[in-house]
């Protein structure tokens, strides 16, 4: 079996609906993904490794609202 490979605009987009829910089962299980994989994502996202971002400020210095950051999902 191979090895599925996605590209950076579906994990992004998967990225933001799990830090936007606050679940990351619920949205693997949206789109048929595994929830450790999912994690990992958010993860390498809030990191900065997609799309060259900065990485998300930490919870000391963050602002209240995600969508902010962002804009609308």
């Amino acid at each position: 079996m191979k090895r599925t490979h996605y590209i950076k605009e579906f994990k992004i987009q998967v990225c933001k609906q799990a830090i936007n829910v606050g679940n990351t089962a619920n949205i693997a299980r949206q789109y048929e993904l595994c929830p450790k994989m999912v994690n990992r994502w958010v993860k390498e996202f809030k990191e900065g490794k997609y799309y060259g971002t900065d990485p998300l400020p930490s919870k000391e210095g963050s602002p209240g609202n995600l969508m902010e950051l962002y804009g609308e999902i």
